[in-house]
């Protein structure tokens, strides 16, 4: 299915009516579907970054070692979880925004 051809919501707002726009959407969704797994992170800046220019977003911020002044990025840390049944201690990232 394409936006070009689609009933939907999206193509009813006036943004994303736009047939150029449609074409873009388009040509990301087949550019990324159907990727082979297990590159994920070899791919996900590259996948996001790609998408916040498709939704016309302000980039990320750089990442800093203030926590504080991380709030829109690509990565930070999030605090250290404690496991008590396993007795181990991670910090796990996430995507931010």
């Amino acid at each position: 299915m394409s936006l070009l051809d689609c009933d939907g919501d999206l193509a009813n707002l006036p943004r994303w009516g736009d047939a150029k726009l449609a074409k873009e959407v388009d040509a990301f969704i087949r550019r990324w579907q159907g990727r082979e797994g297990s590159q994920e992170r070899a791919n996900y800046v590259s996948f996001l970054k790609e998408l916040i220019s498709l939704l016309d977003l302000p980039s990320p911020d750089p990442a800093d070692a203030t926590l504080e002044h991380n709030d829109y990025v690509f990565e930070r840390a999030v605090g250290t979880h404690k496991d008590h049944a396993a007795g181990s201690t991670s910090t796990k990232k996430q995507l931010c925004s």
